[in-house]
């Protein structure tokens, strides 16, 4: 929802859910500032960051949002709770048409340590069937090493007694 400050008129807002973390709006006509008003309960880990004008696509502000805010939004820092229990920003933005990113970060580091872990796993499942054939090559190299070796006591065993 949008709230404004003054009667000023309330800017065109539509949401568009990204995945259950993350949200794109898009805002047409904010003449002035207004609150943008989030209904979910309220959290610090919320953020919303307001996407440079050229970047309009939804793929662009997923990767935005993912990013954690990477330099190609802009934060919006001013937030608090809104109707005893609903997280707003004060958004203050000088240009008409813009689009807003509102992700739950700490989503990030789970994501980011899912993939580290699944990274992990699949070296483990790859370096592992390698070891251990290099050791069965290793003992079966052994074996055959030791079994020359014996053959060549018994064989120069054998010449000396004939």
């Amino acid at each position: 929802g949008v709230a404004s400050s003054d009667n000023a008129p309330v800017p065109s807002v539509e949401w568009e859910k990204l995945d259950p973390t993350r949200y794109k709006v898009r805002v047409r006509g904010a003449q002035h500032p207004f609150w943008l008003v989030f209904n979910e309960s309220y959290n610090s880990g919320w953020k919303a960051s307001v996407l440079k004008p050229d970047d309009k696509s939804v793929r662009n502000a997923f990767v935005v949002a993912y990013r954690g805010g990477s330099g190609e939004g802009r934060e919006i820092t001013e937030h608090r709770m809104v109707n005893g229990y609903a997280y707003g920003w004060w958004v203050n933005e000088a240009s008409r048409d813009f689009d807003i990113v509102v992700e739950f970060r700490p989503q990030s580091l789970l994501d980011s340590g899912v993939f580290i872990a699944a990274s992990a796993v699949t070296v483990l499942f790859i370096a592992s069937p390698l070891y251990l054939l290099k050791g069965r090559k290793t003992t079966a190299l052994f074996r055959r090493e030791r079994l020359k070796r014996a053959r060549r006591k018994r064989g120069s065993g054998g010449a000396a007694r004939v």
